[in-house]
């Protein structure tokens, strides 16, 4: 009816004087200005799964909240506790407006709080709210977020383009900010997402601009984002903490974003996530996972990632126990740790795990690298300047390959334990596309049917086979130069195993290309008997 708005604005300013309401079960409101209402004291509304759906008009260049809860002059009250249960926001009324320019945005928000210790939400929907905020919580401590869901929530102004103007700083599905002294946030069981054609600004923002945020623990369990340019966007000068557990990610040109933050203050752990990384747009080169713009550490542990294109992701990363599903190039750009793969099972389809000159390699341990193209061979992981480090992988028909990797002419790419496996019966080369640097095997086991371990080199380069097992293995290296002492290789302690399937003329140190070793303690032994070979 027409006194919806006095209604409702009434029932919200009498709730927070401590009255505990209870709306009429399944109504729908309309709204026909935006309400501002009142607390003063803690206050339960239950609105009974009740509809306010806004019929006012939003004028250019205006952002407008269906209804913001306060205290009267905005003083902050620590021992108020605000309690809003199974309420819907649709915003389908007012027209989605696609703005020409920054000062023609218009947007409409759901439900705004602030100003309260603590804020509790049981059962909350929004949809169609575009360039606006589908729940907004501002100036509290703590917060309980349960069953939320969010329908076409969130649109981009630009959506090309990463604008951080205040022309496109809204468009979120949830915003908490300003946090007071040590806060904590938990939100459960819940699902948002944006228009199928449009992009989402970002799905959980979380900034805080005041200066009174000591620190923010945010706990996420069972949440789902999907079409948001940054699904987590985080701005609150480093002192902030993500835990999340279980829920499905997609549509998004970053999954972590932080700018500003401090070295140990910023730390994401998520863990039983499945996650589609296939942007839409890169901005400024970055997309992906992870776009730490400062300092911190995002921790992925027992997720499904599936890399649907290439992507260049920055900052510090750790997955593990994970499964990893590689169709693109995968650069990780700038960090100031190591990557660190750790007891993944990282299937190859299309592109490898890239490593550039501005970061700090690879740190790999106890992963399965799995080809699964065609081909007999795919290249894994690839180093530009950088070391990759691996201990106790397995590589089944994939390769690795390095280039540059400085000082030149030592040994910085380690190869520890693990196994090399080989099924194809033509020559596999384990080094693909490699020079100008160096790897150290030791203790590895290389089986192959029938293979050539090829060193790459371009010159100056230091190879080393140490107490490996090589099943019909023969070691050449190209594009070595014979004059220069850097290209001798170092070849001591191994096990050599030939069978019938070992085709090659050479037994162990190939004819072509130009490898000079010192071998020392080597032994050759026939596969199908386990007996010594002795050369003449």
């Amino acid at each position: 009816g027409q006194n919806c708005a006095d209604a409702i604005e009434r029932f919200f300013n009498t709730c927070g004087t401590g009255v505990k309401g209870s709306g009429e079960i399944g109504r729908t409101y309309l709204i026909e200005r935006p309400l501002v209402c009142y607390f003063n004291s803690s206050t339960q509304i239950d609105m009974c799964k009740s509809t306010l759906k806004p019929s006012f008009t939003v004028p250019s260049g205006a952002v407008m909240a269906t209804v913001e809860y306060k205290t009267k002059d905005s003083e902050y009250l620590d021992d108020v506790v605000i309690e809003i249960s199974n309420i819907a926001f649709d915003c389908s009324l007012v027209p989605l407006s696609i703005p020409t320019n920054g000062t023609d945005r218009r947007g409409i928000s759901g439900l705004v709080v602030r100003s309260a210790g603590e804020i509790i939400i049981n059962g909350y929907k929004c949809k169609d709210s575009f360039y606006g905020y589908g729940l907004m919580l501002k100036d509290y401590n703590t917060a309980t977020l349960n069953r939320v869901y969010m329908s076409r929530v969130g649109v981009k102004l630009n959506p090309d383009t990463d604008d951080t103007s205040p022309y496109d700083a809204a468009g979120d599905a949830i915003y908490l900010g300003d946090i007071r002294g040590h806060g904590n946030t938990s939100i459960s069981n819940s699902n948002c997402s944006s228009y199928s054609e449009y992009y989402g600004r970002a799905g959980l923002v979380l900034e805080q601009f005041t200066g009174l945020t000591l620190s923010h623990k945010v706990v996420l369990t069972n949440v789902s984002f999907d079409g948001y340019h940054r699904i987590l966007h985080q701005e609150d000068h480093g002192v902030g903490t993500v835990i999340w557990i279980g829920g499905n990610v997609s549509n998004f040109s970053n999954l972590a974003y932080n700018l500003g933050g401090k070295k140990d203050t910023i730390h994401y752990d998520l863990s039983g996530l499945t996650i589609e990384v296939n942007p839409r747009y890169s901005y400024g080169g970055t997309s992906g996972i992870n776009n730490f713009q400062g300092f911190g550490e995002c921790v992925l542990s027992k997720c499904t990632i599936s890399y649907l294109k290439g992507v260049t992701e920055r900052g510090n990363k750790t997955i593990q126990d994970s499964i990893l599903n590689i169709h693109g190039v995968v650069d990780h750009a700038v960090s100031t740790k190591p990557h660190v793969l750790k007891g993944n099972t990282i299937n190859v389809y299309g592109g490898y795990m890239h490593y550039t000159a501005t970061n700090k390699g690879c740190s790999s341990s106890n992963n399965t690298f799995n080809n699964l193209e065609d081909s007999v061979m795919v290249n894994a992981m690839h180093s530009v300047n950088s070391a990759i480090h691996s201990t106790g992988d397995t590589f089944n028909n994939v390769s690795i390959s390095a280039e540059n990797t400085l000082p030149i002419g030592l040994a910085k790419n380690t190869i520890t334990g693990g196994q090399i496996n080989y099924t194809g019966e033509t020559n596999s080369y384990m080094f693909s596309g490699s020079y100008q640097t160096a790897f150290k095997l030791t203790n590895v086991s290389v089986n192959a049917l029938n293979a050539t371990l090829v060193f790459y080199g371009d010159g100056r380069t230091r190879h080393s086979v140490i107490d490996c097992e090589l099943r019909n293995i023969v070691i050449s290296q190209i594009n070595g130069a014979a004059s220069s002492i850097n290209d001798i290789a170092r070849i001591q302690g191994n096990s050599f195993y030939f069978d019938d399937k070992f085709t090659a003329s050479s037994p162990l140190i190939s004819e072509s290309g130009t490898l000079h070793a010192i071998l020392s303690d080597n032994i050759l032994f026939d596969a199908t008997t386990d007996q010594k070979i002795v050369l003449p």
